[in-house]
This record gives C-alpha cells, structure tokens and sequence, in this order.
C-alpha cells in the first residue's frame, strides 16, 4: 500500500504500524511522489492526507483513480477539512479517519478496504467466468493458471505501469500485450508492435526514435520512430532481450524521463506511452552476462506476467483446438466442425514443445489433409508419428461401444490428475454432477 503525507511523524506512525501488521507498505512525502509511484507499480490502498504543498490529497485522489480505477483510498483528516473528507468519500473514497486515529480504528479501516477491493475482484472474476465460457480477450482462459493470469491482466490494464511477459516461444505473448492494450484507457489510440530481434542493429534506433532530414544517407526526409507514431497509446517491444546495449541506453532513458531524441537530432520530444515488454530469455541471466543493463531490467520488470507453457495449461487445450478448427475449417473451405475423442486424448497428452503456436499448426496441417467429405477430424489427418501408441490408442483398434470408448478416457484422466474431480470436470466440460454420475455407472 502507499502512504502520502508531508508530516514525517505521522509517516513513521503509520508505516510502523501498517508493518507490524504484515503489510507492504511505501511512504512518501508529497502527491506528485505519489504520482510517480502509481506509475511505476500497482498498489491495493492509498492512505493520503488532505492536505500537503505540492498537490492536496483531493486532486491526487483525482489523478490517482483516472490512473487505476479499483485504487482504494483512505483520507487522513484533521477536523478542519472534515467536510472535504465526507465530499471525498461520495466521490468514490473508501473512507476517512481522524489524524487523531488509534492503532485499531486505523487497522480496522484498512482491512475493510482491502476486503472491499478483494470483493470487487471475485465478483469480475465470476462475471468474466459466466460470460465468457473460458475465453478472455481473445485468449482461451479456462485453466486455473490461465484464470490468475486474465485476473492480473485486467489490474494492470487499468494502470500505466510498465509490464514485463515472460515465456517460451509460442505461448501467446503478445495476445497478452494486446489483451492488455484494449482494456486500458489508451485502447483507442495506436498499439505499435516492434520485434527487437527483427531489427538490424545498425536500425534500431532510427526505427524506435525516427530520424531528421539528413540524418544519414537515404534521410529524405524527417520520420518519426515508433514511440512517437504511439503517442498516448502503447508500444510493444517484442524480443526485448536482443535489444543493442547501446540502444538500451536511449530506451532507459525515454522510461524515466519520456522523452526521446530522434537520430541526427539534439531537441527532447515528449512522449506519452505505455511500454509493455516480452521476451523468451532469462533476463536476469542476461545482466548477469553483461548482455543486458541491470538498470533497464529493474525499469521493465515493474509487474512481471509469466505465461505457462502449454502442457501446464491442459484444461486448455480442447478449448484451443476447437477454435482452431473452427478457424482453419472456414479459411479452407472444410466441413470439419468435430474433434475426434482420441485425437483430443493425444492432443492433451503430447509435450507441445512448441507451445500454442505448434498446436494451431497442427490442426491447420490436419484441416488441409481432411478430404471434403470430412467432418470429424481423426487421428489419419495428423502428421505420421504424432503421438506414441499407448493402452488407450491400443483400445480403438478393438469394437467399443461410444460409452465404453468415454468411460476409459474419464478413467484415464482421473487417474493423470489424481483423482482431482473438481479439476477433471472443468477438463471434460462437464459440471461436477454428471461427473459423479458417470462415475457411479463406470
């Protein structure tokens, strides 16, 4: 939580409290330090005075909720600005306490605010689970490691903290950069994508920074980068682990004070943008090497999403491969519109090294070998040796019955996720009930 009051004492007080009941707290003293904080990190509570010099509690209470609108605050009020602190709380503050406060009434008061928030989040979550049925901006978010992520997804979205994804090739990070862009207040205003990896190093800061007339041969005219052509939207630095460190440098500097300097130029130009960084490296590793510049890293990694691969993400994968059939079925002209069970089984069974983007090039490679009778897609339309023989492939080379066929994939599922019914049911897409049921009869 964020502590503002130009008073140093009661700064002390209420750190030392706030910290002794376990919380993480960061004081400052003044709102335009408050600012700076709320841009860089995302806090549950703000505890602000009234009134400070630099800017009074009201107007940071103003700035700091267009920055992140589920910010909790609470004012600290002397009896003189007790009708400004009951105004405060019509507009949207949690509440108020007197600067003559005790330990418990402060305590009492900041956990009913952080309960409040934690309420607000559970009923988002449940909302975005009745409507969207596992799906989230695009992205299939079934799996209780795709649901914690969507959750950190809308809370920074609503901030303009900078924001670090992390992951293997292929899990989809710049869904999540693009998740993130249409739900934030800069939604219409452009998102830029640059792949640093793409970028010849000789061309990265003309590419990021634009360039003045003249500036080197082939200069006709001036160009802005893509810092400016993103303006009061967001700039998507893909593969930012190959970023030059003499680039680092400039790109450090447009993260502290926003501003840039075009190549062949010397005046600063404001910017005014989001950044959102991705990478398949070990950053950390990376400055340990002397490859990337420690500073920059710390700059980044503000909040940190890490994305699971695919096999962690199991509950997923029916949901991904039915999009993508449907997806590649109508770009192909197919009457494919089913999944075989058993190719569903090897599909939630196999390694994906490639992470999603190897599973959508599978099926889109099984679409184009369905003939045009098809509408099932089997296990003769994937690629030869997709998947080793196991008991269950074993088992379709017999006359089961379709009721034979289900009760030995329910069989093996239960006993790959332990016995985990609750988890079994949501990877069936079938509610707990008929589960049981199905269990009873097996």
């Amino acid at each position: 939580m964020l502590l503002v009051d130009d008073e140093a004492a009661i700064l002390k007080t209420l750190s030392l409290l706030l910290q002794e009941a376990g919380w993480q707290v960061r004081a400052v003293a003044g709102g335009m330090e408050a600012l700076n904080c709320l841009d860089q990190d995302i806090y549950d509570l703000m505890i602000t005075d009234l009134r400070m010099p630099d800017l009074d509690g009201l107007s940071l209470f103003q700035k700091a909720k267009g920055k992140d609108p589920l910010l909790e605050v609470i004012f600290i009020s002397a009896y003189a600005d007790l009708k400004s602190a009951v105004q405060a709380v019509k507009n949207g503050a949690f509440d108020y306490i007197h600067k003559s406060f005790t330990p418990d009434e402060l305590l009492l008061t900041v956990q009913k605010a952080l309960e409040h928030r934690h309420l607000h989040q559970e009923n988002r979550k449940l909302k975005r689970a009745l409507n969207n049925r596992g799906n989230f901006q695009g992205m299939i978010a079934k799996s209780q490691e795709m649901q914690e992520l969507a959750d950190m997804v809308e809370r920074v979205a609503e901030t303009k903290a900078t924001v670090l994804i992390s992951g293997e090739s292929g899990v989809g990070k710049g869904m999540v950069a693009r998740a993130i862009h249409s739900l934030s207040t800069g939604k219409d205003k452009p998102l830029v994508t640059i792949n640093c990896g793409a970028i010849a190093e000789t061309l990265v800061e003309s590419e990021l920074f634009g360039y003045e007339k003249g500036a080197f041969t082939g200069a006709l005219r001036t160009t802005p980068g893509k810092f400016e052509q993103a303006h009061q939207g967001t700039v998507f630095l893909d593969e930012i682990g190959e970023l030059p460190l003499a680039s680092q440098v400039r790109f450090l500097r447009v993260l502290q004070e926003k501003v840039i300097q075009r190549v062949g130029g010397s005046a600063d130009l404001p910017v005014d943008v989001r950044v959102i960084a991705a990478t398949n490296r070990n950053l950390e590793a990376r400055v340990a090497q002397g490859k990337f510049r420690e500073d920059l890293f710390y700059r980044l990694n503000v909040v940190h999403l890490s994305l699971p691969r695919l096999s962690q993400r199991k509950e997923d994968i029916p949901l991904l491969a039915k999009r993508f059939l449907g997806d590649y079925a109508g770009r192909y002209e197919k009457n494919l519109s089913e999944i075989d069970l058993e190719v569903l089984y090897l599909f939630m069974n196999h390694p994906w090294p490639g992470n999603v983007r190897q599973l959508q090039n599978t099926v889109e490679r099984a679409v184009v070998m369905a003939g045009p009778q098809d509408r099932t897609l089997r296990k003769k339309h994937l690629p030869r040796g997709f998947a080793p023989v196991d008991s269950l492939a074993e088992s379709l080379n017999r006359d089961l019955t379709l009721r034979e066929l289900e009760n030995l994939y329910i069989d093996r599922i239960m006993e790959r996720e332990k016995g985990n019914k609750a988890k079994v049911a949501r990877i069936l897409d079938i509610n707990r009930q008929t589960l049981y049921n199905r269990l009873k009869v097996n």
